[in-house]
């Protein structure tokens, strides 16, 4: 009986509310629709854990294979050193037993994540869905093999991005679903940078008690920088400073089809949903422009954008929760309809950050993937480090996550359009002449 009710109301909300149906539809994906959604290329690796087994399926367009493995504490033990170094931001201090650690456990976990599975995805663009606290591990940072020199060198460590374009998703039917997005916004860019030099005027009994906003909302020098020089390599129109509020957002992010956010975030932990991205603040009385917001405000939001870039600290980082994974920042832009987030796994460097992003739009300008893009600039940033610049802290945080489309066409970009232009007013000023001369002579 209590199925048949459950049936009738399916039924109901279908009809009635067929875009609501739609989004929280709780059909699965088959595996027959992974494989003819798959690009070519491109390989699904999800893993599933339990206390004392690994499990890993790989699918491609044609095949599937699954394979177990049994692990024991020392698998326990060097995810959590792994993600504990990794997130350190005390880098700079590391000894040579910090280094080796990492080295251990980074190359101990490619052995166990990918080496098993080594034939099946060699060449291939690699879409990873993880499983549990790997969802804090960004694979990138992985190591193929031990280091070629003694003693402590980030630079000739053989990271799996040297082998490996990486991509993630929460699930192989959030990512094969969240595909199509609503509208095609009429702008391109849109990109916030907000300034934190008012914090100590700002009413403390309007924060919870909990946060010292003096203390961790500590200016972001480089974040200006990183909107400038986007906004050099594609159409941009970026708030800065005082300009670079909630309300303002609000009103103008479902415009615009890719969304840049650089600046502070606040995680909770114990409320994800009231996880917060830090605008400019201010001490207006309606709580929903106070500059804090909320991951459960996102969640309400209608998106077109195809793209959210979440450049601030741990937009995807969160707890982890029993069958729904990791609850961040990232999810709640997921759920607005973007199906294409760039977030990072902790507190990232900001002068670090903000050279990446530029390399990032760089590529993105000249018609590369989102997956590509982002490989290639970590790539670029590698070749330009020293040994203690390349430590992964400082460029391996940031993850792509969901659709990997081109959102510029090779052919027109900035430059080429540019170099259009030109032309086309060369050509203009040539008839213009061919047209006098032809004037005077008559």
């Amino acid at each position: 009986y209590l199925s048949q009710q459950l049936d009738s109301i399916d039924r109901h909300i279908r009809e009635k509310f067929p875009a609501y149906a739609e989004k929280y539809d709780n059909e699965v994906i088959s595996l027959n629709g992974i494989m003819q959604s798959l690009d070519p290329g491109q390989v699904l690796i999800e893993y599933s854990l339990s206390d004392t087994c690994l499990f890993i399926f790989v699918v491609d367009e044609n095949d599937f294979y699954i394979t177990k493995s049994t692990i024991d504490s020392s698998f326990h033990d060097h995810v959590a050193v792994l993600s504990e170094f990794l997130r350190d931001n005390e880098f700079s201090n590391n000894t040579l037993p910090k280094y080796n650690a990492y080295v251990d456990a980074a190359y101990s976990l490619y052995q166990r994540f990918l080496l098993p599975v080594e034939e099946q995805i060699s060449g291939k663009r690699l879409l990873i869905i993880p499983d549990g606290a790997l969802g804090y591990i960004p694979f990138e940072a992985l190591i193929t093999g031990p280091p070629a020199n003694e003693g402590m060198d980030y630079r000739s460590l053989p990271y799996l991005i040297y082998k490996y374009r990486t991509n993630y998703s929460y699930s192989a039917t959030l990512y094969f679903t969240e595909q199509e997005k609503r509208t095609d916004p009429d702008k391109q860019l849109l990109a916030f940078a907000p300034t934190y030099e008012n914090v100590h005027e700002i009413n403390s009994d309007k924060f919870p008690a909990n946060r010292d906003f003096t203390t961790y909302l500590v200016p972001l020098r480089f974040i200006s920088t990183e909107i400038q020089n986007i906004s050099e390599i594609i159409d941009c129109d970026r708030f800065e400073g005082y300009e670079a509020t909630e309300q303002v957002f609000k009103e103008e992010a479902p415009k615009y089809d890719i969304l840049h956010l650089a600046m502070h975030t606040l995680i909770n932990n114990e409320n994800p949903l009231y996880s917060q991205l830090v605008f400019t603040l201010n001490n207006d009385t309606l709580e929903e422009n106070d500059g804090l917001l909320n991951a459960y405000e996102i969640f309400n939001m209608q998106l077109s954008a195809r793209m959210a870039v979440l450049s601030a600290c741990n937009t995807g980082y969160g707890k982890l929760q029993k069958g729904e994974g990791i609850m961040s920042m990232a999810r709640g832009f997921i759920f607005a309809g973007v199906p294409s987030i760039i977030m990072t796994l902790w507190a990232v460097e900001d002068q670090s950050g903000s050279i990446l992003m530029s390399k990032f739009y760089q590529n993105l300008e000249e018609g590369l993937r989102i997956d590509e893009a982002l490989q290639e600039a970590k790539l670029q940033y590698l070749q330009e480090a020293d040994q203690l610049s390349a430590h992964p802290y400082l460029w391996s945080g940031y993850v792509s996550i969901g659709s990997t489309d081109a959102l510029i066409s090779k052919g027109y970009s900035k430059l080429y359009q540019l170099i259009i232009g030109v032309i086309g007013l060369g050509l203009i000023i040539l008839l213009l002449l061919r047209f006098r001369k032809r004037k005077v002579r008559a």
